[in-house]
C-alpha cells in the first residue's frame, strides 16, 4: 500500500526537483503545472485502485469492477504508473517552463547542479521582500533594548554574548558570503570518493530490495 501509494505521488516531485536542479531553463510555471498535473493524475489512479474493492485472490468470488478499472489498474502496474506519471511530469514541466519568460541568470548562483560553485552575488527574487528583513532587524533591536537587567546578568552568567555585539562583529559583505557558500561544498577528494562509493553500494541495495519486494 505504501509502496503504491508513493509511487501515485512522489515522481511530480522528484522530476520536478531534478529537472530544475540540472536545467536551468526551469521556472516556477513550469514546476508548479507539472506538480499540479501529477498530482491530478495520481490521484485519479488512487481512487481507481482503491475505490474498488478486487475480490481477494483464490476467493473465486466474480470481480464486479468496470472494465475500465480493471484495465487502468490490472494491466497498468504501479511501479510502470510511477515511471509514466514522472515522464509526464517532466514533459509539462519543459513544455510550460519554455512558453514562459525564464528566470535571470542572477537569481540562480548555487541554486544549480552547474552554478554551485558560483561565487556570484545572487539576486533575490521577486518574493524576498527587504522589509520583513528590516522589520526582524527592528524587533530584535527593540528585544534587546527592553532586556531587563536580570536577563543581562543571567546572560553574562552563562556566558552568552549580547547578540547586537556579535551582529556588528560579524557583519560581512554579499561577496563574503556568496564566497563562503561557495567554499562550503568543496570537500577532500577521498572523503568524496568514499562518500560516492557507498552511496552507490546503498542505493543499489535499496533498488534491489525495492524491485525484490515490489
Amino acid at each position: 500500500y505504501i509502496q503504491a501509494v508513493s509511487n501515485f505521488l512522489c515522481p511530480p516531485i522528484t522530476a520536478v526537483f531534478l529537472i530544475a536542479l540540472f536545467w536551468p531553463r526551469m521556472n516556477e510555471p513550469g514546476a508548479f503545472w507539472a506538480l499540479m498535473v501529477g498530482f491530478a493524475v495520481g490521484l485519479i489512479r488512487f481512487g481507481l485502485q482503491f475505490g474498488y474493492s478486487s475480490p481477494p485472490c483464490g476467493s473465486g468470488l466474480e470481480d464486479t469492477r468496470p472494465d475500465f478499472v480493471k484495465s487502468a489498474v490490472d494491466k497498468f502496474h504501479y511501479l510502470h504508473f510511477g515511471a509514466f506519471s514522472f515522464l509526464l511530469s517532466s514533459c509539462v514541466g519543459v513544455l510550460v517552463s519554455l512558453l514562459t519568460p525564464a528566470i535571470a541568470e542572477d537569481k540562480l548562483y548555487r541554486l544549480t547542479f552547474w552554478t554551485r560553485f558560483s561565487t556570484e552575488v545572487r539576486a533575490k527574487m521577486e518574493d524576498e521582500v527587504d522589509e520583513e528583513e528590516d522589520e526582524t532587524q527592528e524587533e530584535i533591536a527593540s528585544t534587546l533594548e527592553e532586556m531587563s537587567s536580570g536577563r543581562k546578568c543571567i546572560n553574562l552568567i552563562c556566558g552568552i554574548e549580547n547578540q547586537a555585539d556579535m551582529e556588528d562583529e560579524n557583519i560581512k559583505s554579499a561577496q563574503d558570503l556568496a564566497t563562503e557558500a561557495a567554499e562550503f561544498l568543496k570537500e577532500d577528494p577521498k572523503y568524496k570518493r568514499l562518500s560516492n562509493i557507498v552511496a552507490v553500494l546503498v542505493m543499489s541495495m535499496a533498488a534491489f530490495i525495492y524491485g525484490f519486494f515490489a
